[in-house]
């Protein structure tokens, strides 16, 4: 025991701390599974705007040649 660090007894945590942070936590999972989504939607909306773009330039090109 000796060879332990002392501590405050204000720094240990406690069962209704625990719960706090799960709960937290359980909140911060939800906001990860949205902006997951919302990340997909934007992943397929630049892609949709590439293809309109290379669309474009091919038309472009071949207007020209």
């Amino acid at each position: 025991m000796a060879a332990l660090p002392t501590f405050e007894i204000i720094d240990l945590a406690t069962k209704t701390d625990l719960a706090l942070l799960g709960s937290r936590m359980d909140r911060l999972e939800g906001a990860m599974v949205g902006l997951g989504s919302r990340l997909d939607r934007l992943f397929l909306t630049l892609t949709a705007g590439l293809f309109v773009i290379v669309a474009a330039m091919v038309g472009m090109f071949l207007t020209v040649v």
